[in-house]
């Protein structure tokens, strides 16, 4: 498997595009799952006609360009779409502003061109004659550029930028208008439009990512899972516990069990 990443490089991009990455993989084959994660993705499958995503009994398919938005619960992914593809990782606070729809209107897996019409078709067409992942991804970056460049409305929203922050720090979601400036509808409304999720059940993903990045650090069978359920906010460990099962489907134990090399992805079914 070949596999590039980097953060973007052409400062149109700094405020909307988090990393790039490129994934070559002829081999690959089967489901997997795929676990919630704070931020958005435009995925250009340069290997197929098709990118799918959903729960094992509701899946969706659409073509080869698409924007998979903030979920807040476990995707099923076909590794024969990974053969040749390219991710572009948007920042929370901009997925409303480049899908150019209010985020919480983005469907599981919306096309691109749904949303940007002919135009997404040439992010794959830019892509398609480079060789090696370096430079599609330099590809792709120049084109999003173009299309951030000519239009002023594709902007990250400060205000959502600073509430995420202060939802990173585990602050109660009932202080922060207080904050802001604002009544707490006023906020959740603009928050939900940029991002896709309401804040407490994106402070509930974002708790998640530092469970998994902080038990994969001390490793399966070093976890003390009360000192870490402190460290990332929740009131106990049957708290972690819940939520973490509730936003997988699956148990703390079990995920990390499945013995992944992935942190955010892993076999079909979870045992």
């Amino acid at each position: 498997m070949t596999l590039h990443g980097r953060a973007p490089h052409r400062p149109e991009l700094a405020g909307i595009v988090q990393r790039l990455w490129y994934v070559e993989n002829p081999g690959s084959g089967g489901l997997e799952v795929k676990l919630p994660t704070g931020t958005a993705q435009l995925l250009i499958n340069l290997g197929g006609d098709r990118l799918s995503c959903g729960a094992a009994d509701r899946r969706q398919t659409v073509g080869p360009l698409a924007l998979a938005p903030i979920s807040s619960g476990p995707e099923v992914l076909d590794r024969s779409e990974q053969r040749r593809l390219v991710g572009v990782v948007v920042r929370p606070e901009a997925v409303g502003a480049l899908a150019r729809i209010p985020a919480d209107r983005i469907g599981p897996l919306t096309a691109l061109d749904q949303l940007w019409g002919t135009w997404s078709d040439r992010l794959r067409d830019v892509a398609e004659p480079a060789t090696g992942g370096p430079a599609v991804l330099d590809r792709i970056e120049a084109e999003l550029a173009g299309l951030v460049r000519s239009d002023a409305d594709v902007a990250a929203d400060p205000l959502v930028r600073h509430v995420i922050t202060r939802l990173r720090r585990n602050e109660r979601i009932g202080t922060i208008g207080d904050r802001v400036g604002l009544s707490q509808s006023a906020w959740t409304r603009r928050f939900r439009a940029a991002v896709g999720l309401t804040p407490k059940r994106y402070q509930r993903v974002l708790r998640l990512e530092q469970v998994i990045t902080l038990a994969r650090t001390a490793g399966a069978d070093g976890v003390d899972w009360a000192d870490l359920a402190v460290r990332a906010g929740y009131f106990d460990q049957a708290h972690l516990v819940g939520d973490f099962t509730e936003l997988t489907g699956t148990s703390p134990g079990r995920w990390f069990r499945c013995g992944t090399d992935a942190a955010f992805h892993g076999p079909l079914p979870v045992r």
